[in-house]
């Protein structure tokens, strides 16, 4: 189990120092990793899965955010969060827990969906389900 009130530079014991390249993309994950994961958003975590970071931490917490709330949203589109999560698809298939744990998830999300007034505002998502289903 991990220690939500360490960040990820704690847990991995790894200190990236200061960011070397000024971008905002670089700043904030040089931000994140020293921010105890207890305090994260869903807009963190979209960030640095769609950066491959620490995923074997991650994709898991991720997950359990998404479990109660599917279409969770970073600063993008209601759903990005899943969708950022869905794209990696390749580590999820690796472990039981993570298939189980994301095909809940999935029909979760199809659900809320398929019951929403538009539900073509979840084209980019409905499109990463689709996918994740065809892969395992």
């Amino acid at each position: 189990m991990v220690n939500l009130k360490k960040s990820l530079q704690e847990l991995e014991r790894s200190d990236w120092g200061e960011p070397t390249f000024d971008s905002h993309l670089v700043r904030t994950l040089h931000h994140i990793r020293r921010v105890p994961l207890v305090e994260w958003t869903p807009e963190d975590f979209r960030i640095a899965i769609g950066q491959n970071m620490s995923l074997p931490i991650l994709l898991p917490l991720a997950l359990n955010l998404l479990e109660t709330e599917p279409l969770a949203s970073g600063d993008y589109y209601e759903g990005d969060l899943l969708d950022q999560v869905l794209s990696c698809r390749n580590e999820i298939v690796q472990d039981k827990a993570l298939i189980k744990k994301a095909a809940l998830v999935c029909q979760k999300a199809a659900r809320h969906i398929s019951s929403h007034e538009y539900p073509e505002r979840f084209d980019a998502v409905s499109a990463q389900l689709a996918m994740f289903h065809g892969t395992h």
